[in-house]
């Protein structure tokens, strides 16, 4: 499951402002979740969409070490996402 969340998020965490509130970012944040509840469901471990999204971050970053900027970012999509599953698995 975890490399189908990976591809999953691709669209949208494979884009480098993945983490803007820009209006694009946060369609393809939105599209890539409706994509999740579709083809996994809304009852997925939270700590896999945190490890795809650690993983898009690390592809990007190369070289570069994860810092706290980072973390946040992480954290904070990682939390959106499980409100999201939380709220679709009561639907």
């Amino acid at each position: 499951m975890s490399d189908k969340l990976y591809e999953i998020l691709k669209g949208w965490a494979g884009i480098e402002t993945w983490h803007t509130h820009h209006p694009c970012d946060q369609d393809r944040f939105h599209r890539a979740m409706r994509n999740i509840v579709k083809e996994l469901g809304a009852n997925i471990d939270i700590t896999l969409f945190e490890e795809a999204l650690r993983q898009h971050v690390e592809n990007q970053l190369g070289d570069v070490e994860l810092n706290d900027y980072w973390e946040k970012h992480i954290a904070d999509h990682t939390l959106r996402a499980e409100t999201i599953l939380e709220y679709e698995q009561t639907r």
